[in-house]
């Protein structure tokens, strides 16, 4: 019977994944001044499991490389090695390899052997370097030590060998005797001499611990009772000397009283020298390390894997369930009589069970951020290396939980953001010290979550946003700017395709190339960025994301007959404005409140409606705030807020603009979900309406 191997590769993979991140973390947080023996030996067992895995499935590219690691590291935590920032930066570098390589064998692609090689070949030599490095520390050190020192050592490795519990071997000329021992009691027990009573079998006769009381009845094994007789001292004296444990010659006659303080089991050792007590220093956390060992099996016990697919499944049954939920409660306000009320409670108590059972459920999607905020040790650590800078990281909320969705889109828009306040924001050492700043700069990586949206923000302590170079730089690319814009307006100007503050192009930033790619990658999943500078004191880039992409909590409103959905979090306020508030700016109708001008977009219009509403006054005006503009929205009226399940229309139907999405309402009806990013990119720049402006 054979098995299929290939159904075990998707979990081998999600392990193997964990144990590449959690090394590189263990790897990060090593501290090479005093390591520790359990990280060390956390990113051994991490590395063996991964070869022993890829071996099992034939994935000899990280076999191979695994292999030469893992030798590395066992003699990193047996001490025969000693952790430098090179052999970090190495292993740091093989496993970046080995995650390009277990990407490789995961999408069935080609491996690049040749990579491969060169990263066994790098770690071959480094190993080779060591040796040689201290075997010519061993030959300079070992000249120098005294006999006595030898001496010193051999005993103590003797009793290490035996722990006082064996004798040396013998001679020649006592291997016969020592033979007859062994073959009795290992060892351990010298018997007592023979008696005329003695049995054949001494293990009735207390293995030597006790005498016996001689009988007048002859020997019947003569020739083994000669030869105890003369390797064996009295009862008595064997008695006072170790009870049989040890031999004579461990003993000092003049000084009977140390048998009684060890009870005959122990024996004075020489006093250890500064070696034997780094190695008992390495060899007492292992306790600890068993018992970390056993908690995190018994976490690991705790949890099981489940495809995304299922979890997405049973999201979706329970947005079919609230659909039906919504429909029982349309058609019970339509009962009347005294069932009704019967039936009211009913669905009452069914909402409630129905909103937990969708909170259990969507809560299975949500996972920490320090899943993606993890990752970032060690980018900070190797641009600020090659920056020249020093630069601490700070992360703060990393049990802030969001949708899983989110978080894998999450990972590029904050690599740039980090990227950038390390290379644009903190300053090299000698420029903070002349300002007066502390030597190394902090970025803070932090997580909140505020009502329905999580804020995500990068800050940092460096120079900050220089308004003069932006503004410089826009009129330079010839852009329309004011030299008085406030300064919120400035800030947005970095998130325009191809701007770029940056003096020389390198391999890190210069090119133009990635805020405006931040801003569409965020835009995408929801979500918006906003900037606070300072210049000379740093900066804070603050993105706001809903919390899931599955559900979404809206206010539905009304277009003559048709039903929409407008996303609670970009709704400033509904008002029903004055005439009075209404203006005409070059031919333009807009809405003067909140001290700003606001132009207007008719949703009937956008989405070809007959019907609606057209004058503002008898109208409802919701003020709408996206990433990057405020606009006024005209509806017909409000119908309520409701949480609804997103459902795609681009999978069922076709992309429509302006639409993110459709879910159900309670009577059966398709209501449209708007994307706020859409119908904002139709304002024109300087506050007017391409299309829909009274």
């Amino acid at each position: 019977m054979s098995i299929d191997m290939e159904q075990f590769h998707g979990v081998f993979f999600d392990e193997s994944q964990e144990h590449l991140a959690d090394m590189e973390q263990q790897l990060m947080e090593l501290d090479l001044s005093e390591p520790d023996p359990e990280q060390l030996n956390s990113i051994f067992r991490a590395a063996h499991s991964i070869k022993g895995g890829s071996g099992i499935f034939g994935f000899d590219a990280l076999t191979g490389l695994t292999h030469i690691m893992e030798n590395l590291l066992d003699r990193a935590r047996n001490n025969t090695i000693e952790m430098t920032t090179p052999i970090v930066d190495l292993l740091l570098e093989t496993t970046d390899l080995l995650k390009v390589t277990l990407d490789n064998y995961r999408n069935q692609e080609e491996i690049e052997q040749a990579d491969i090689d060169q990263g066994i070949s790098k770690l071959n030599i480094l190993m080779t370097s060591l040796e040689d490095s201290t075997a010519q520390n061993s030959s300079n050190t070992g000249d120098d030590g005294d006999n006595d020192e030898n001496e010193n050592n051999e005993d103590v490795s003797g009793d290490l060998d035996g722990f006082g519990f064996f004798d040396d071997e013998p001679s020649d000329a006592h291997t016969a005797q020592i033979d007859g021992d062994g073959e009795d009691g290992f060892g351990f027990f010298e018997q007592p001499p023979a008696t005329a009573s003695e049995p054949e079998n001494d293990e009735n006769q207390g293995f030597g611990f006790f005498d016996t009381t001689p009988t007048e009845t002859p020997a019947t094994n003569a020739g083994n009772s000669a030869i105890t007789c003369d390797t064996a001292p009295p009862a008595d004296e064997s008695i006072d000397k170790g009870y049989g444990f040890f031999p004579e010659n461990e003993h000092p006659k003049d000084d009977p009283s140390d048998n009684k303080k060890g009870y005959g089991f122990f024996e004075k050792l020489p006093v250890p020298n500064a070696k034997s007590k780094k190695t008992s220093a390495v060899k007492e956390p292992k306790k600890n390390a068993a018992k970390s060992s056993t908690a995190k099996a018994s976490v690991e016990s705790s949890s099981i894997r489940v495809d995304t697919g299922k979890i997405d499944s049973l999201v979706n049954l329970i947005g079919e369930l609230v659909i039906t939920q919504s429909m029982l409660s349309q058609v019970s306000s339509d009962m009347p009589g005294e069932p009704n009320e019967k039936l009211q409670n009913a669905i009452a108590e069914l909402t409630r069970n129905t909103r937990e059972i969708q909170e259990s459920v969507m809560s299975m999607r949500m996972l920490p951020m320090h899943f993606t905020f993890n990752r970032f040790p060690r980018v900070v650590r190797d641009l600020s290396s090659k920056l020249g800078k020093k630069v601490d990281l700070v992360i703060e909320g990393g049990n802030t939980e969001i949708d899983k969705g989110m978080i894998e889109k999450l990972v590029d828009p904050l690599t740039h953001l980090v990227r950038n306040s390390i290379d644009h924001g903190i300053e090299k050492t000698e420029d903070r010290l002349a300002l007066g700043k502390a030597e190394m700069g902090t970025v803070i990586l932090k997580a909140e979550q505020k009502g329905s949206s999580i804020i995500i923000s990068i800050i940092d302590d460096g120079a900050g946003l220089n308004r003069e170079r932006i503004l410089a730089k826009a009129q330079e690319n010839g852009m329309s700017v004011d030299v008085d814009m406030p300064d919120s307006d400035v800030w947005k100007l970095i998130f325009e395709a191809g701007f770029s503050t940056a003096e020389a192009v390198t391999d890190v930033s210069g090119r133009g190339v990635g805020m405006d790619v931040v801003r569409r990658n965020l835009e995408a999943i929801g979500g918006r960025i906003e900037i606070e500078s300072s210049q000379g004191e740093g900066s804070s880039f603050n993105i706001h994301l809903p919390l899931t992409l599955a559900i979404v909590d809206g206010i539905c409103v009304s277009v003559a007959s048709q039903t929409f959905v407008v996303p609670l979090v970009n709704i400033i306020e509904s008002v029903q404005p004055d005439p009075s508030q209404m203006k005409l700016i070059s031919n333009d109708k807009l809405l003067w409140i909140r001290d700003q001008y606001w132009p207007l977009v008719k949703l009937h219009q956008k989405m070809q409606i007959e019907g609606a509403i057209t004058e503002p006054s008898e109208a409802i005006v919701m003020l709408i705030e996206s990433s990057n503009k405020r606009f006024g929205l005209l509806v017909d009226g409000l119908m309520g807020q409701q949480q609804v399940v997103i459902k795609s229309l681009e999978q069922n139907y076709r992309r429509v603009e302006g639409v993110a999405g459709a879910t159900i309402m309670g009577d059966g009806q398709v209501a449209l979900i708007l994307d706020v990013e859409s119908l904002a990119n139709s304002v024109k720049a300087n506050g007017m309406s391409k299309e829909s402006i009274l």
